[in-house]
C-alpha cells in the first residue's frame, strides 16, 4: 500500500453463480417448481384429497329459499310421498285380499299389528270397529310417511331410475318389516309362516307403495336420478 492510498477493507465481491429460474418449455410447473428449489422433501403429485370438501360436494345440504335446511325439506318432501303411495297401495290389499280364498281373508297386516299393539296396552275392549278402523288408518299411514322419509336418503345413497329404485326400497320394506322387526318384536309372525298367496299380495302392494313413492319424490324433489349420471352425485377421488 502506498502513502496516501485509502484504505479498503470491504471483502471482495464474490462471482454471481446462482443460475437464473428457467423459463419457457423447460421451466417445470406446479409443484414441481416448489420441490425443485425448495429440497427433495416436498412431495411432488396432486393435492391431498379433501374429504370435508367432497362431502360438501355430493350432500349439498344447503338452505333453500324458505330458509329451512334442504335436509329437513328432503325429509318432508319423502314423509307426503310416502303417505300418498300409501293410498294406492291400501287399494291394491283391498282388491287383491278379495282374490283370496274365504279362509284367507282374514285382517290384512295393518290391521293385524294395531289390534296387537292396542291388546297389549289393554284398549283393544274399549275401543269399537269405527275406532280400531280408524287407528289401523293412522298407523298405516304414518308407516307409509315413515317409509318415505327414510326413501328420500336412500334416495341420495342409490344412484337409480326412480321406479326401479322405489320398488327395490319397498320389497326392503317389507323383507325387514315382515322377516325382521315385526316377528322380533312378537307383534307378527314371520312371512314365512303364512300362506304364499297372502305372502304375494303384501308384495305386490309394497311394489306399489315403492313405485308410487319413487315418482311422487322424483316429481317433488326433482330426485330422478338415472345410473347414467350417477357419477356426478358423488364425489372423485381419483
Amino acid at each position: 500500500m502506498q502513502p496516501g492510498q485509502d484504505s479498503d477493507f470491504s471483502l471482495p465481491v464474490q462471482p454471481d453463480t446462482t443460475e437464473a429460474p428457467p423459463s419457457g418449455d423447460a421451466a417445470p410447473a406446479g409443484d414441481e417448481t416448489l420441490a425443485a428449489y425448495a429440497g427433495a422433501s416436498v412431495p411432488v403429485g396432486p393435492a391431498d384429497f379433501d374429504a370435508e370438501a367432497a362431502w360438501d360436494d355430493w350432500d349439498d345440504w344447503e338452505d333453500d329459499e324458505s330458509g329451512a335446511p334442504d335436509f329437513a325439506v328432503r325429509l318432508a318432501k319423502g314423509a307426503l310421498a310416502g303417505l300418498l303411495a300409501t293410498v294406492p297401495m291400501t287399494v291394491a290389499m283391498v282388491l287383491l285380499q278379495r282374490l283370496l280364498p274365504k279362509r284367507m281373508r282374514y285382517p290384512l297386516p295393518p290391521e293385524q299389528i294395531t289390534l296387537r299393539m292396542i291388546a297389549d296396552k289393554g284398549a283393544i275392549s274399549h275401543l269399537h270397529d269405527p275406532q280400531r278402523t280408524i287407528a289401523t288408518g293412522i298407523l298405516h299411514f304414518g308407516i307409509g310417511a315413515l317409509g318415505g322419509a327414510s326413501y328420500s336418503v336412500a334416495a341420495r345413497l342409490v344412484p337409480a331410475p326412480s321406479v326401479a329404485r322405489g320398488i327395490g326400497f319397498g320389497l326392503l320394506v317389507w323383507l325387514t318389516g315382515y322377516m325382521g322387526w315385526l316377528p322380533a318384536l312378537g307383534i307378527l309372525q314371520p312371512a314365512t309362516k303364512h300362506p304364499a298367496q297372502r305372502n304375494a299380495l303384501m308384495i305386490t302392494a309394497h311394489v306399489v307403495w315403492g313405485s308410487v313413492t319413487g315418482l311422487l319424490f322424483a316429481a317433488l324433489a326433482g330426485d330422478d336420478t338415472s345410473s347414467a349420471d350417477a357419477d356426478d352425485d358423488f364425489p372423485q377421488t381419483a
